[in-house]
């Protein structure tokens, strides 16, 4: 144990540590916290650092459990902030400091105290007051926190109307701090007149550099001091509601009371809220309008409602009147438009009940203003239909009308076909049926217009029909004709053509219904586009010819090359692709899956279908409790989707809370869906501030972890389907390299969170090393069949219970703290 000698001598005979009594420095028992602080403040005052800083131990319900000897070095460390707590008001100054709390409390002692530059920023109400700033040389602030180095110099030139290249060091000193050789520590600078967020980027005399982020709450009880209307204060307005279909739960008169609500908190107004039928009609009348309202009859607003598709949403200030709509028939457009009218009054939703308000001085709506938003995805279905998707921006299923469910082909081919949903369980994993024969193909489509004329006489005015395979057979059918078509068209080709056929039927009858196939798993592979003529026409004798064998009409010949009618659409299934890259990264190599095979069936399939649609998986769909680093590639891939053409989203995420940062994927989701504009640096910005908000002062660590993930997981190259192969997406030699690494990042950011949500969502990410750790716990367990390991796995398990149950989230139903975790790991998951 001689590796330590040096170090140990080096530490008594400069006095840092005496040891634990007169004969013995304790060099095989733990560390405590309040011995660490000890260690650390004996070694500052030794660097010549001012140690009196501290703080009350009393206001912390263990306070008085400090030792008396290591009183004066808690208190500092706090005021330091380098020890935050253990949570729920706890100091536990004799818990063993565990590796991760030793790097985490290093790591501040080092930025905080050792290498501090001296410059504080306070937030005063709307002033930032700048002191003890004698080695600064050089400061710009922005509107906006949750920065990177990079990210600020973009929002800076955003604020300011300028492009990076035209940003100026003279520019910059002009509209900010120039330069300051004479200031020291004693001086201090004041800027007044800030509201809400900003950062401040400050460069030393040494040419470092940070960023600091400052909250600025205005010195009022509520963080909006006035909102206008053309000109008129809200407090004028009144709520009005009209016809908006009820939607998971929440009608316009729901949406009424929320939109009152929220303005109450945001500037402790309340407004009356009223039908369109109770608020009498009157010229010039004040009033916020929700939904199709009476008003647009009597000609006192004007909406152009044939603008209104899908899910766009409508935001407009008319005279008096502020109009909130969407489609009549549909209620997507409208609950967009009241989320999107909060969040340009400084109000916006990250998840369901987690939100951030802005706080402004004043917030003035002329009249004419307007914000018209179509979904840059028309067709959006978010799969995750647990009733917030409006409140972040998300289009929903509810302005697409799906009829019916995936895998239908066997149920509509059926004889004894009903529009039931018995009827489809009952095919749901049947056989193929033969998608050569007219009789059968006919059938097909005779029972998909029955289908659409039940959704039209129900209200559906634009129904989606899903036509796709079975779930339960790979091969397709293996008769002469088909395997005449797969060979000479590619396989499983037929599942394309009936798209087609069934579209042309449908076209003139039911021009506002659309099929919707799936190319998926065995289906994933496009019709060829490179069969010559000569081999076309040697097909067609010979297809003719198997017609004439089973005396078939050969009314359906499979065409050479395929272009489906608008009334068809092709859904594209990722599961298909690589996960770890981008669908074009041509640095992908994954065999099983890969991105080069994938990118040519998509594009094949573009160039088929002017209506193409994405089944993507954008959390993980087995596991949900390890890691899902996959952040990065869905800008990647939706960038990639718009350069195609692409109309659709069909999203398939999690029902419920889970390990894997499900809701920050469902917001990027809905982000990158409605927005085809977004850049990856405001994307990222974005990324940030769901971080922030979401997780708290310890977000960069977050940031950092995903960061970390991402380029590790980048090397495996693995696919949405592994995720039960815990070591498919990042390498069991990664993990033992970056375990402890990554567990310090979430002991700091649990330090930093302020509150018991923001821990809870930290918890359920931290959830994910934690089940790293049994993982390896087990393999090392499994290797040396020493019941100490075993000891230790079961440990590593309950800690992983813990802080599962922590963050808010379920066990696994089959979990025990002594089972091998591939028994668990996908049952109850």
């Amino acid at each position: 144990a001689g590796y330590y000698i040096r170090a140990l001598k080096w530490a008594y005979e400069n006095r840092y540590t005496s040891g634990v009594s007169a004969t013995e420095f304790g060099t095989g028992k733990p560390v405590s916290r309040e011995q660490l602080a000890t260690f650390l403040r004996t070694y500052a005052a030794a660097k010549g650092v001012d140690v009196s800083a501290t703080v009350d131990l009393s206001t912390y319900a263990d306070g008085a459990n400090v030792s008396k000897y290591a009183r004066a070095a808690m208190g500092w460390a706090i005021a330091s902030e380098m020890i935050t707590g253990t949570g729920n008001n706890m100091l536990s100054p004799k818990m063993e400091a565990t590796r991760a709390q030793v790097a985490v409390i290093i790591k501040k002692f080092v930025g905080n105290v050792l290498s501090a530059r001296h410059l504080t920023i306070t937030a005063e109400g709307t002033t930032a007051r700048i002191t003890e700033a004698g080695d600064l040389a050089f400061m710009m602030y922005a509107k906006g926190d949750a920065y990177t180095d990079d990210e600020f110099i973009t929002a800076y030139c955003a604020e300011f109307g300028m492009t990076e290249e035209e940003l100026t060091v003279e520019f910059a000193m002009s509209h900010n701090f120039a330069q300051h050789d004479d200031l020291d520590g004693n001086d201090s600078l004041t800027i007044e007149g800030l509201y809400g967020s900003y950062t401040f980027h400050v460069v030393y005399r040494d040419q470092s550099s940070e960023n600091i982020s400052v909250y600025f709450d205005p010195e009022n009880e509520y963080p909006v001091g006035q909102i206008t209307i053309n000109g008129s204060d809200i407090s004028e307005y009144v709520i009005v509601y009209g016809r908006t279909p009820n939607t998971h739960g929440t009608d316009a008169a729901g949406l009424a009371g929320e939109l009152s609500a929220m303005i109450a908190e945001m500037t402790g107004i309340t407004l009356p809220v009223y039908s369109d039928t109770e608020a009498p009609l009157a010229e010039g009348a004040k009033e916020i309008l929700i939904g199709h309202t009476n008003r647009e009859e009597t000609g006192f607003v004007t909406v152009d409602r044939s603008a209104l598709i899908y899910d766009t949403l409508h935001v407009e200030v008319q005279g008096s009147r502020v109009i909130l709509t969407g489609k009549e028939t549909e209620s997507g457009g409208t609950h967009m438009a009241v989320y999107e009218f909060l969040r340009r009054l400084g109000c916006t939703y990250y998840t369901a009940s987690i939100y951030h308000i802005e706080p402004a001085e004043k917030i003035e709506l002329p009249d004419g203003y307007t914000v018209h938003i179509r979904p840059t995805m028309d067709m959006h279905v978010n799969y995750q239909l647990d009733g917030w998707n409006y409140k972040i921006g998300q289009t929903s299923e509810t302005g697409l009308r799906f009829c019916n469910v995936v895998h239908t082909i066997p149920c509509f081919a059926a004889e004894d076909y009903e529009d039931t949903w018995e009827c489809h369980i009952k095919y749901y994993m049947a056989p193929e049926p033969c998608l050569s024969d007219p009789t059968i193909i006919n059938r097909i489509i005779q029972n998909v217009k029955i289908k659409i004329s039940h959704a039209l006489a129900a209200g559906n005015s634009e129904p989606l029909v899903w036509l796709t395979m079975s779930d339960g057979s790979a091969r397709g059918c293996q008769c002469k004709a088909c395997k005449k078509t797969y060979g000479v068209l590619g396989a499983h080709s037929t599942y394309s053509f009936i798209l087609k056929y069934v579209g042309d039927a449908i076209a003139e009858e039911y021009p506002t219904a659309k099929v919707v196939g799936l190319a998926y798993k065995y289906t994933i592979t496009a019709p060829k586009t490179d069969v010559t003529d000569e081999a076309y026409a040697q097909f067609v004798t010979e297809y003719t010819a198997i017609c004439e064998e089973k005396g078939w009409s050969t009314e359906y010949i499979p065409p050479q090359r395929l272009h489906a009618p608008d009334t068809a659409v092709m859904c594209i299934c990722s599961d298909n692709s690589c996960f770890s890259h981008a669908i074009d990264d041509p640095d992908c190599h994954n065999k099983g899956n890969s991105n080069i095979t994938f990118n040519q069936n998509f594009e094949r399939y573009c160039s088929m279908f002017d209506n193409v649609m994405v089944w993507e998986y954008w959390t993980a769909d087995y596991a949900r409790f390890s890691v899902f680093p996959n952040i990065y590639e869905m800008w990647y891939n939706f960038n990639y989707y718009y350069r195609h053409g692409v109309t659709g989203m069909y999203g398939l995420g999690h029902t419920e809370r889970t390990a894997d940062f499900c809701e920050l994927h469902t917001y990027i989701d809905a982000v990158l869906s409605l927005d085809s504009s977004l850049t990856i640096e405001e994307f990222f910005l974005k990324v940030n501030k769901f971080l922030e908000v979401t997780y708290g002062p310890g977000w960069k660590e977050m940031r950092a972890f995903i960061d970390l993930t991402e380029e590790l997981s980048n090397k495996n190259e693995f696919n949405n389907w592994m995720q039960s192969k815990w070591t498919f997406i990042i390498s069991e030699e990664d993990w033992r390299a970056h375990i402890d690494e990554m567990d310090a990042m979430f002991v700091s950011a649990l330090e930093a969170a302020q509150n018991d949500r923001q821990r809870m969502f930290v918890n359920a990410a931290y959830s994910t090393v934690k089940y790293s750790y049994v993982r390896l716990a087990w393999l090392d367990y499994k290797a040396s069949g020493s019941n100490e390991d075993f000891e230790l796995f079961k440990a590593a398990n309950r800690d992983y219970r813990d802080t599962t149950l922590a963050g808010g989230l379920e066990m696994p139903e089959k979990w025990q703290e002594d089972l091998d975790p591939v028994m668990w790991e996908i049952n109850g998951g």
